[in-house]
Parts: structure tokens; C-alpha cells; sequence
């Protein structure tokens, strides 16, 4: 028997809201769900076993049927659906009155916890969160009959909950990065989709089969459209502002175009250059720079040539070892400040 898992789909969500790119990510997550339909399709999967959070939060009728249509595409998959902490089930929720395709059953104490498929020898029993539910009030796993049927369990539970002997394996979610544990006895999916830096890695599905005497084997499918990626450069005084948005740029397209980065500058830059990254995040997808680059002033040159005005006095003041990058950046303001004024004064 195949299987595929999944949960965490975040269906409705839009990673980094505010960013010109916000939009293209929802879609994304959409594209990789829609993948994973076409995958099961493709493989005949016998289950696809959603373990939570398929949508963001309470899903719409419109939402329900755009995802049931999906559904379609896969017939001679069963679909075990569960919900998650996101997508919980209340009482109002137009989940539990949808009539969803033939070949998906949703799993919660309102519908059932059980199903079974004789042809396929296979009990699925899954866990859906309520209203009610707790993060330290959620159900273990329950022991299955011994009925020679297979057993599995899928649903949103902690990471720890033990697997009874009598479960052949157990579909987890409420992580967003996927975990293989001991024996195949249990797996985590993770996202499909990265939703956040905070999401680093791969992400995809899980692929499973079965056999006969109940020994699973498992293998991590990618299906991310897009990653996120720190890119660090150290600049010098040579560096012009130019030249690093060239550097920056050429690296962006070698890791791909597709993905979301944090870029980080380090190093020193000569006194009188400044960075602005403006027209990079325009064209690229940039979640935020951090510049860490230093003026490199020649502070020994500037006593000496300035050893009793301001500039002189202002440096010994507040120049000191063990200075914090605020102390620093406030003695560099300052120097550049009254190197500017001084200037200004020579001049006729």
C-alpha cells in the first residue's frame, strides 16, 4: 500500500504581507498543494493523509470548494483529511456540513474518528482539534484492534506522543519541518511551502508504502517553489556601492530568482560610501538587509591632525575598547559630521 502525508499547508495564508512578493507565496502554497494532488495522481497513491492546518484558519465555502476540486483530480486516492490548531473545528465551521468528493473523508469526533477500507486491508483513525481543544489537553494515540487490518493514525499531536505497538504508523503535523523517527513508525511532513524565515531547509511531503507484513519505508519528496536564504559579502574600502549591488544581484540569480533572502554586509567600506539597497529590493525578493559594515577611519591620522579642536576631542571622548555597535555608530556619525563641517569652514 502507498501513501503520501502532508499537513501545514496554510491554504489562504500570505507569508511576508507587505512585501511586493506577498502575493506570489500564496499562490505558491496553492501551486505546491495542487502538486501534491497531482503527485498522489501520478504515483497511485492508495492514501494522501493530511495531518492539520490544510487551511489557515476557518476556511470559506469558496475556499472548501476550490480545494475539493483538487480533490477531484486524484479519484482513486483516499483522502484522510484531520484538522489542526489553525483550522480547528468549532461548531460554525462549514467543514462539517460540505459535501466533499467521494474519495475524501474527514476525520473529527462530529464525523468519525475511524474509517476503514477492506479493499486495502487499512484502518485510518485520526485526530481533528476543536474548539476545545489545548495544546496540553490533546489525546494520545489510541491502540487499534487486532483485526489483521493495517493500522495508521493521523493528525496534529506533540512530537513525543508515544506510538502503541498496535498502530503500524502514524502521520503527525503541527511542524513545519519534516522529521523521519526511529523504525518508520512515525513521521512528520512539514510545510510544503517554507511560510516564514523562520521555516529554513527543505520542505515537502513525506512518501510511504507499506507491505503486507506492516514494514513501512519512507522518503522525503521536495516540493518547495522557494527557500529562504541569508547571503553574507564582506566589503572593503575599495568596494563601491555599485560594485556590491553587481556582487549581490549576481548571486541572487546563481541561487535563484525564485527565492526569499536576508543579506547581510560586513567588513569596512571607505568613509565616504554609503550602501542603499532601495532598487535591489524592487527587483529581487529581499525580506531585509542587515549592514554591518564600518567606516574605516584612519582615527590615528585625525588625532594627529586635529589633536585640539572638536573632531580631536569629540574621538577621545568617545572612542573607547569594547565599544557597542550603537556607541560605534554614534562615534562614526559624529566624526563624519564634523569632518563635513570643518570642511564647509575651509572653504572661501
Amino acid at each position: 500500500m502507498k501513501f503520501l502525508q502532508t499537513g501545514d499547508i496554510f491554504w489562504g495564508a500570505r507569508p511576508e504581507a507587505g512585501k511586493s512578493w506577498s502575493r506570489e507565496r500564496a499562490a505558491d502554497i496553492r501551486t505546491a498543494f495542487a502538486g501534491i494532488l497531482e503527485k498522489a495522481r501520478e504515483e497511485h497513491a492508495d492514501l494522501l493523509l493530511v495531518a492539520g492546518n490544510l487551511f489557515q484558519g476557518q476556511p470559506s465555502a469558496a475556499d472548501l470548494r476550490e480545494v475539493n476540486r483538487l480533490f477531484l483530480t486524484a479519484p482513486d486516492t483516499r483522502i484522510i483529511l484531520t484538522a489542526g490548531d489553525h483550522d480547528r473545528l468549532m461548531p460554525s465551521s462549514t467543514a462539517l456540513s460540505f459535501s466533499f468528493a467521494p474519495n475524501v473523508t474527514l476525520l473529527s469526533e462530529k464525523t468519525s474518528t475511524a474509517v476503514t477500507f477492506r479493499d486495502l486491508g487499512v484502518t485510518v483513525a485520526g485526530f481533528s482539534w476543536t474548539g476545545d481543544t489545548a495544546p496540553g489537553n490533546v489525546p494520545g494515540i489510541p491502540d487499534m484492534p487486532e483485526d489483521g487490518n493495517l493500522h495508521l493514525f493521523v493528525g496534529q499531536l506533540p512530537a513525543d506522543t508515544p506510538v502503541p505497538a498496535s498502530v503500524t504508523y502514524a502521520a503527525l503535523g503541527g511542524c513545519h519541518s519534516h522529521r523521519i523517527f526511529p523504525g518508520n513508525r512515525a513521521g512528520i511532513a512539514g510545510s510544503p511551502e517554507p511560510l516564514s524565515a523562520d521555516d529554513p531547509g527543505e520542505h515537502g511531503i513525506l512518501a510511504g508504502e507499506i507491505a503486507a507484513n506492516g514494514r513501512v519505508s519512507l522518503s522525503f519528496l521536495p516540493t518547495a517553489r522557494a527557500s529562504y536564504l541569508e547571503l553574507s559579502f564582506t566589503v572593503t574600502p575599495d568596494t563601491t556601492a555599485a560594485e556590491l549591488l553587481r556582487t549581490i544581484s549576481a548571486s541572487i540569480r546563481a541561487h535563484g530568482g525564485n527565492n526569499i533572502y536576508r543579506i547581510r554586509i560586513q567588513g569596512g567600506r571607505h568613509p565616504d560610501e554609503t550602501f542603499s539597497f532601495e532598487s535591489l529590493e524592487l527587483r529581487c525578493h529581499i525580506l531585509d538587509v542587515q549592514d554591518l559594515s564600518e567606516p574605516q577611519y584612519d582615527f590615528g591620522s585625525l588625532l594627529a591632525e586635529h589633536p585640539s579642536d572638536m573632531i580631536g576631542f569629540y574621538i577621545r571622548k568617545m572612542r573607547r575598547p569594547g565599544m557597542s555597535p550603537v556607541q560605534k555608530k554614534a562615534l562614526y556619525a559624529g566624526v563624519r559630521a564634523l569632518l563635513l563641517t570643518a570642511g564647509e569652514r575651509r572653504q572661501p
